[in-house]
């Protein structure tokens, strides 16, 4: 698992590019992984097979932590594999010392010291978990299921990533040994339809009894016929009396079409603007002004073959803006006010994850060409998902336009532990534009961000300023016109 950023604690195995046993050419994509902040894509440092997939999709582990072995068609991996075991048992080691199973526990490899199948006698569950879980290694999902079950882990047969147990190894498990029971005390008959003679897991009888289902009427699905619990959750999602009859009245139903879970990704955005609605005091105070100039430079810098946008100067002057009004510029952590000297500009761009910042560093000490060369990169790799946490790390200070997507104005909400956002919105068919500039009022007042806002909208109606911020000399070649909007 590589390691995407220095704030990178975990990454996720996404998908595989590539099976095992399939051969694969130098810098060839093996994998995809994702971190908390960024996707990356794992290629082969040399040409090989894929001998074994350590990790599988949706596996988490810390960075560094082996997720498959590429060699040779013949080569001898036991030396891959004893350093697997070792990285296997530190993880253990650590879960143990946790008080159970953390991340890396989920893709454990499931075998004995020896790396021989568990088998005999072995402990039980609840012995294992007082000191002895490294006899068998196993899930967490999976211990609990075998805790509850009181189901001796050390005869299951485990099928997750070098022999790991997993959730569903121990519910087949308890299946096939509810077959075995169910057919012992029948001599082998099958049933005649009596809830206590149907073959069922204790997890599935439970579950049923729970929710008044006869299990005469469950179609089974496990071992022999043996009902298991997702028969029953199958069953009552059929069956549901509460929907069949809101449908039949009329009434309004809510029927979950697909369950999503939150992407790495898309779990760090929700945490962050959660923690930002939580703890800081959102205020949001707008400025409508005349988007002349700042179209006119736009247009004239297309003219001089500057590849500038609109929103380059928009970045720009902002971070003129923010050099002149430090306080914007700044975090707030730990109770502190602290600006930063670096003017660092996080602009948020849109991809399939969620909404990203990559951030431009240095803002006031660029040329607006260079502040586009910057963000077009960044952009890029955002887009194309080659972005990396450090992208997205060290802003001050963060942009956001909605303007096409035909937005005149919005309350954005600051990014932690920032303490301001400018909103940006579209330019209305009249000319102007709307800036919402949200900030944090423990730390800022109204008329701070009204004298940010006046300054900020001072530099782009004036024309003049804005062609400061170009390397290019937009005024030396008298065919480009740069006309100066009047003042508000």
């Amino acid at each position: 698992m590589p390691q995407m950023g220095m704030e990178m604690d975990e990454g996720e195995v996404v998908e595989w590019a590539v099976g095992e046993g399939e051969a694969v050419d130098e810098d060839e994509v093996v994998a995809v992984v994702e971190s908390e902040k960024a996707t990356n894509e794992v290629e082969a440092r040399e040409a090989g097979t894929l001998r074994r997939i350590v990790v599988p999709e949706g596996g988490t582990v810390e960075p560094g932590t082996p997720v498959g072995i590429l060699a040779g068609p013949d080569e001898d991996l036991s030396e891959y594999e004893t350093e697997i075991e070792d990285a296997d048992a530190a993880d253990d080691g650590a879960s143990s010392a946790a008080g159970g199973g953390g991340s890396g526990a989920a893709v454990a490899a499931a075998s004995t010291g020896d790396g021989q199948r568990a088998s005999g006698q072995g402990t039980s569950a609840s012995e294992r978990d007082t000191g002895d879980a490294e006899d068998v290694r196993a899930t967490p999902g999976a211990q609990q299921f075998a805790s509850e079950e009181g189901i001796d882990l050390a005869a299951v047969a485990g099928t997750g990533p070098q022999g790991v147990v997993t959730e569903d190894d121990v519910e087949n498990h308890a299946a096939e040994v509810a077959a075995e029971s169910d057919g012992a005390a029948s001599g082998g008959a099958s049933t005649d339809g009596q809830a206590g003679e149907v073959r069922a897991t204790p997890g599935a009888r439970r579950l049923a009894g729970e929710e008044g289902v006869d299990l005469a009427g469950v179609e089974g699905t496990g071992p022999q016929g043996v009902v298991i619990e997702d028969d029953i959750e199958d069953y009552l999602k059929e069956t549901t009396p509460d929907a069949a009859a809101a449908a039949d009245s009329g009434a309004a139903t809510r029927t979950v079409s697909e369950a999503r879970q939150l992407s790495g990704i898309q779990q760090t955005i929700s945490d962050r603007l959660g923690e930002s609605y939580r703890n800081a005091v959102h205020v949001t105070v707008k400025r409508e002004f005349d988007a002349t100039a700042l179209r006119n430079v736009s247009a004239a810098a297309d003219a001089a073959g500057a590849d500038v946008s609109m929103t380059d100067l928009l970045v720009r002057a902002a971070g003129a803006e923010l050099a002149a009004r430090p306080a914007f510029n700044a975090l707030f952590e730990d109770g502190e006010h602290r600006p930063i000297e670096e003017v660092n500009i996080g602009v948020a761009v849109d991809v399939e994850a969620g909404l990203i910042t990559p951030v431009v560093p240095r803002v006031d000490a660029k040329s607006v060409e260079a502040v586009a060369d910057a963000r077009g990169r960044l952009t890029d790799r955002a887009l194309s998902g080659e972005f990396t946490s450090d992208d997205l790390a060290g802003g001050t200070f963060t942009i956001t336009n909605l303007g096409p997507f035909g937005v005149d104005s919005f309350d954005p909400v600051i990014n932690p532990p920032e303490v301001a956002i400018l909103g940006v919105g579209r330019v209305r068919n009249d000319g102007a534009m709307t800036l919402s500039l949200s900030f944090d009022h423990r730390v800022l007042n109204g008329a701070d961000a009204a004298k940010f806002l006046d300054g900020l909208v001072g530099t782009l109606t004036d024309a003049l300023a804005l062609a400061a911020f170009f390397e290019t000399d937009l005024l030396a070649d008298e065919s480009v016109e740069v006309s100066v909007s009047p003042s508000e």
